[in-house]
């Protein structure tokens, strides 16, 4: 898992702020073992060792959100095991687990380590080259020890991922088929019936100019009857060359909605603009995108745009809105936010949920925020590669 080191203020941050850390957490966890083993003879023991192994457990996961906070570095949690009934039945829980155990190794270790690294940052304070090119390495080599024993082991990380590939696969399979059922529903619902009327109307026209056909020398051109049939032939000519037209926008709606042309031919920011363009709100558009991005990553940045604004339109009773893109080193970013009432939610079978469900076919992550009374932010992040 490569990670981008983090940078010298936040490496300087950690390492002064966890230095006292450090000593009190090492002390409790060194003094609980100690005086659990030394008693549990007497049976004291036993209640201060199960104390012992729960704080280990509760610093371990002080320790991943300090990490992940101060570092903004990520440290996975490690697979939970099932919650057996009862102190002593977790407590036996606790002990045969092994991220317990690396727990307390990372404990023993990080106060000499703890050390040596406060020594080296007073020493960066001092001297820049230090803090800009040693602390930041330091800072991702901690970060490397707490994930391999704070984290999940190495076959665990590799389950949760192939697990995570399960999900994602699943919910890709169930966005292609809800997009295939919508495809045939438009399709039967508005070109199809367009398509049948324009037939009907046509046989129509066909049967009165074959009734309009003089047969007694009545009915000839220039008389009221001809004219009459004239209009009627033309009035439905007219329909069904307007059903025609209806059709045909219809079709060309549904191809946009498949795969509109001009996100292939001139890329995510005229594809946008032009989806914007057809938006009842004032949208403003901030694309900085300085390369294309794979072919699956921009249908999907455009969907995620596209299904936002419908939502903003339809549900956000909202002013204005902003789209903005970006790229990160591993990511494009995809950020839609408007004004509107808030309280937007990803619920199952909703347009938010669609979402997730469309990034989570290439490993992305859709977040909601949209606290009551709004703003509400929709934010994808899409990992690709150039």
């Amino acid at each position: 898992m490569a990670e981008r080191r983090p940078g010298a203020l936040r490496s300087v941050a950690y390492f002064v702020v966890s230095f006292p850390l450090r000593i009190l957490t090492f002390t409790l966890v060194v003094v609980g073992v100690i005086l659990g083993v030394a008693t549990v003879v007497v049976w004291v023991g036993i209640p201060i060792l199960i104390a012992t192994t729960t704080l280990i457990r509760g610093l371990a996961r002080q320790e991943r959100a300090w990490v992940r906070t101060a570092l903004a570095m990520p440290v996975p949690e490690p697979a939970p095991g099932p919650e057996p009934a009862g102190v002593l039945a977790r407590w036996r829980r606790d002990v045969v687990d092994p991220a317990t155990w690396r727990a307390l190794l990372y404990f023993l270790l990080v106060l000499p380590l703890g050390t040596v690294q406060f020594a080296i940052t007073l020493v960066g304070v001092v001297l820049v080259p230090v803090a800009v090119w040693v602390l930041p390495w330091m800072a991702w080599l901690h970060w490397t020890l707490a994930v391999a024993l704070l984290g999940p082991k190495a076959s665990g990380r590799w389950e949760q991922r192939a697990q995570a590939l399960q999900a994602s696969r699943a919910r890709g399979v169930d966005a292609a088929e809800a997009e295939r059922r919508r495809i045939e529903r438009d399709l039967h619902d508005g070109a199809q019936q367009r398509l049948v009327a324009v037939a009907m109307t046509l046989g129509r026209a066909k049967a009165r100019l074959d009734a309009q056909a003089p047969v007694d020398g009545t009915g000839g051109p220039g008389s009221v009857t001809q004219e009459h049939g004239d209009r009627l032939t033309r009035d439905l000519i007219d329909q069904a060359h307007l059903d025609a037209k209806l059709a045909v926008a219809e079709l060309r709606d549904l191809a946009r909605g498949i795969h509109p042309a001009v996100l292939t031919d001139r890329g995510l920011d005229a594809a946008v603009s032009a989806l914007v363009a057809r938006s009842d709100l004032p949208v403003q558009i901030d694309v900085s995108l300085l390369e294309r991005p794979p072919a699956a990553v921009e249908t999907i940045a455009y969907f995620i745009v596209a299904e936002a604004l419908t939502n903003v339109t339809k549900h956000a009773e909202a002013t204005a809105a902003q789209v903005r893109m970006w790229r990160t080193e591993a990511s494009v970013v995809v950020q839609v936010t408007d004004d509107g009432r808030g309280g937007a939610a990803a619920r199952s079978g909703g347009g938010l949920a669609g979402l997730a469900d469309r990034a989570a076919t290439i490993d992305g992550v859709v977040t909601v925020v949209s606290p009551a009374g709004g703003p509400t932010v929709v934010r994808a992040d899409l990992p690709c590669s150039w």
